[in-house]
């Protein structure tokens, strides 16, 4: 957070639903694509309307860990370029790529909590 306040940053942290609740990678996507058409379409407004400042959507930071940074590497790959924000730089922190690898693929009929 020190980063945010030192660069008048505006940190936004989207949450997504995850698999078993979504079906599949597609309705995952789907809420990413839908966070951004709020951040591009309602953002800027709410931002300005609180605190009276622009927010700058041509220089977007996505980052996450995990399935999170699945979502922040598959974010840079669908909004690097669009007509209302543009995410220049990502940072993805284990993220998992390897969505058909069988880990996540077949049950493994874990017991989580015994």
């Amino acid at each position: 957070m020190d980063m945010v306040a030192k660069h008048d940053a505006v940190y936004i942290s989207p949450d997504y639903r995850l698999l078993p609740e979504a079906s599949g990678t597609e309705e995952i996507l789907d809420d990413i694509d839908d966070f951004f058409k709020w951040v591009a379409l309602s953002l800027p407004g709410i931002i300005r309307q609180a605190y009276n400042i622009e927010v700058d959507l041509d220089r977007i930071f996505a980052t996450g860990d995990s399935a999170g940074g699945y979502l922040a590497i598959q974010s840079g790959l669908s909004f690097s370029q669009t007509a209302q924000l543009r995410i220049r730089a990502v940072v993805g922190s284990f993220p998992m790529l390897g969505l058909r690898a069988p880990f996540f693929t077949q049950d493994n009929n874990n017991v989580i909590f015994g």
